[in-house]
This record gives C-alpha cells, structure tokens and sequence, in this order.
C-alpha cells in the first residue's frame, strides 16, 4: 500500500529554533527565563536569584539585549504565528498562558529566520486590538494582516471587530463593518474559529477570507460560514527609491458578504464546534476535527469555493481538537501537528491523503517537541534547484518555469520544493510554551509515484500509534470558556 511505502522511506528533521550562539550562550543562560518555564511560575525564587538576573540583565549591552538577544516572547498558548516572505520574519500576536494573563497587539514579536532571534520590542501605532486570544491573524498580498474576533478571558468578552496591520509600516487600522445588503448584520463575536484566504482568480486586486465556526461564552459553538471581501489596496510605485514601501497606504474598508447563510452557503454545515482546522487546497476547504458539545471530532468536511457548497462528511477516525493544519503544495496532502485526541495530549505530525482519507505518521527526526495544544503554526513553501552548478543553471530554469509553470518543474528532478513548518508556544497539562521549531517536509509523492491498491473505501492510519475509536471527555485547561460546554480547548 502507498502509505505504508511512504511511511517506510519518508521523514521529516525537527529543530528547535532560537538557541543562543557560544558567544551568547553564557549572557542569555544567566538572564533569561529558560524554554518551556511558565514565567508566571517564577515569582516564588528567592529574592537573591531575582536581583542576581537583574544585575546580569543590565550589565549587557542595551541594543543587544532587547533586539537579538534571543529572548523569546512570554510562554503562552491560543495565539497566532504568520510567516512575513517580504522580510523572512515570523511574527506573533496576542495569547494567554494559563492563569489568564493575556498579551496586546501594541507591541509584537518577530522573529528573524536569518539571524535566528527574536525582536520583541517593535512598536506598531494606530488603533490596535486589545489583549485577546483565540483570534484568527490571516495575510493578504503579502503586507496586510487582517485579525478578527478573539477572546477577553478575565471579562468573559468576545470580540468580531477587523483589524488590519500593515506590516510596511507597523500602523493598525480598524474597522467597525455591519455587512452590505438589508440585513446590516456582522457575524457574532467568537473564538476558537477558522480563517482562510481565498484569492479571486479573475480579480488579483480582490481577496476573501472565509469564517468558520468558533465560539462564545454567551452564544456557546457555531457552525456558520462568514465571508470577508477586500479590496487589496495599490502601492503606489517609485522608480529607484522604496519609499512606497513605508508610505502609509489607504485602506478601503472590507465588506461582509450579507446573508451568507441564508443565500450564499448551500448544503448541510458541519455541526457546531471551536478549535477545528480549516485549510484551503485548490479550490477547496477542508474543515476537520475540532470540539463539540459532547466529543472531539474526527470528521472531516470538505466545502467547495466554486459553489460555496458544503460536501459530504467523512469520518477520518483520527479525533483531534485545538491542534494545527496546513495543506501542502501538491495539493493531495495535508498535514496535522500536536492537539487533543480526546484522552491525551499529542506531538506526533500527520499525513492524510485527501483522495483516499488516509493517515500516515512519518517518522520524525531531530527535536521532538512536546505534547501540547493550542500552538500556533506557519508554513512556508521554496523552490530550490537540486545541483552544484546552481548559478549556471538559475537563468535556464527561470525561463523554463516560465514556460512550463511551477506545476511542471516539480516533476523534474532538478527541482525540489521545499515545505517547512513553524510551530511557536502552546500549552501541555502542567506549563505553557515559547519554544520555536522547525519542521522540515521533504517534496511529496505526485500521483505518478503513488501506489494504490486499497479503494479508500476505509480510512487508514498507517501508525503504531493506537488512536481511541470514540472521543471521550477530557481535563485538560484551556483558554477559552464556553457556554453551557465543558472549559478544556
């Protein structure tokens, strides 16, 4: 069977990111609160150890300290990691550790994929969001950051107000939107939703991003569809000079679509849940997993963006909440990281075959994070050519790509994409988390390499791993409350 194949000959290298240099190892060890310590269990060292690291904190050098010294962000869980391709950054928002404690939007952190280090002390102005967790942060065009909805745990608040942060220039902007048409209505606030960009192929200076599902403290889960339209604004260009990049550029305010409900969305919906996935491949959307009212769910539901028709649902007997999914670039995988299987927490990475609703578990190497729900995860996608001479070769290749598309230098052997995942925070049964790891995804099978002799009738988990037949009702603490629904995410 295929999967077993791949399983046999496929792995992916895990490395932990962030790890301080020899020349810093020794500063960064001293004042520094190490991975995987809830800072806010710190407050019980003795004072000697605290004044020891304070006076080791400013016998540093000032500059280094705050912009590469490596400090990560505060442990936390339920927030957002979006990968920036113009500057190679990835870029965290919002949270909430376990005592309630959440953290703003007016100060961000980036981390530096070149430098391996974290900035935590950029400013972004404007009307930013407060501190929230549970909020969706989704990129269009490469520059605008639009987040909605989230929670406020200590006032029991949800929010379904659209910010967006321009990353150029590191200015907020909100918008209060009531959808167009009679109705006049905005979706309900929540967390514990979905967002996915989806590009209009007939329109590059159009986008969408499609809602779903989620909850509220005052409403409990949802299973609507939401859809946000955007202009994407015009950059003015200067010849010789990037000023435009950090001009600050209008943003026409975006639309929700009126009555989706009722007049765009057909078919049946996925039943009611928060803490689901949902990801876009090809002109589809995959929604799996996430928590009802009485079980975590393994289905998975797939919703047509031609149509905006909701398909049929298909028991992937794999349950899984509060975890992370990305679809690759092949378009016939996607891959899950991490969660709650409903009795235990998870830090194993999937493959499911979308054609033939199958699982396979590949074996991972290097770090190994740990078990763990609610981290947030970023993916980025490279073509690299595969040979010494790549300098020789780089201008024939352009052209042939030019020719033949992305779509047909993958089949040659020149040619390698390569997917790599980033996976920041999150929270196990005893902390949270603030490591940052990589994980790399070599070039997937095409269709022309799989072999298949099973009629996908059946889902297959191609593991040792034994998975629970029925999601069962689990203790672990999360970051969101719920109405008249158990308080575990």
């Amino acid at each position: 069977m295929f999967l077993t194949e791949m399983t046999d000959a496929l792995s992916i290298q895990c490395t932990k990111l962030n790890i301080a240099s020899s020349s810093k190892s020794q500063t960064i060890k001293k004042k520094s609160v190490s991975n995987n310590v809830n800072p806010k269990k710190n407050k019980g060292k003795k004072k000697k150890q605290m004044k020891v690291d304070k006076e080791n904190a400013t016998s540093t050098d000032a500059s280094n300290a705050e912009s590469n010294c490596s400090m990560p962000p505060i442990a936390r869980g339920g927030a957002t990691l979006t990968f920036l391709p113009s500057t190679k950054q990835l870029l965290v928002l919002g949270g909430a550790d376990r005592v309630g404690e959440e953290y703003g939007f007016r100060k961000v952190g980036l981390f530096n994929l070149e430098t391996n280090a974290w900035s935590l002390d950029t400013l972004a102005t404007g009307a930013a969001p407060g501190p929230r967790n549970g909020h969706t942060s989704t990129l269009i065009a490469d520059r605008w950051l639009y987040v909605f909805g989230g929670l406020h745990i200590s006032s029991e608040t949800c929010f379904n107000e659209i910010y967006c942060l321009d990353i150029k220039t590191m200015v907020w902007t909100k918008f209060d939107l009531n959808s167009t048409g009679t109705s006049k209505q905005r979706p309900r606030p929540r967390n514990g939703h979905t967002a996915c960009h989806v590009a209009v192929s007939t329109d590059s200076s159009k986008a969408s991003i499609y809602y779903f599902g989620g909850s509220s403290p005052a409403q409990g889960l949802m299973n609507d569809m939401c859809i946000l339209d955007i202009n994407i604004p015009v950059v003015p260009t200067t010849s010789g000079t990037n000023d435009n990049e950090q001009a600050i550029v209008e943003i026409a305010a975006p639309q929700w679509r009126a009555n989706c409900q009722k007049d765009v969305i057909q078919g049946t919906p996925p039943s009611p849940r928060e803490s689901h996935t949902c990801v876009a491949s090809n002109n589809t959307l995959y929604v799996y997993g996430g928590r009802s009212e009485t079980a975590v769910n393994s289905d998975i539901i797939s919703f047509d963006l031609l149509t905006n028709t909701w398909g049929t649902v298909q028991n992937t007997k794999m349950p899984n909440m509060a975890h992370n999914m990305v679809a690759f670039s092949n378009g016939r995988h996607l891959g899950m990281y991490g969660g709650c299987d409903g009795t235990k927490l998870l830090n194993t990475f999937y493959f499911y075959n979308i054609a033939m609703n199958m699982w396979t578990e590949p074996k991972m190497n290097g770090d190994i994070p740990s078990e763990s729900m609610a981290c947030c995860l970023a993916s980025s996608s490279t073509t690299t050519i595969a040979k010494k001479e790549i300098k020789e070769d780089q201008e024939k290749v352009d052209d042939e790509k030019k020719t033949e598309g992305l779509e047909g230098m993958e089949k040659k052997k020149d040619v390698v994409v390569e997917e790599r995942l980033y996976i920041f925070g999150g929270s196990t049964m005893r902390k949270d988390l603030n490591d940052l790891f990589t994980i790399v995804v070599p070039t997937l099978p095409s269709i022309e390499d799989e072999k298949i002799d099973s009629d996908g009738s059946e889902p297959v988990v191609t593991s040792s791993n034994k998975v629970p037949k029925d999601a069962k009702k689990r203790t672990v603490t999360r970051h969101v409350k719920t109405k008249g629904a158990s308080s575990a995410r």
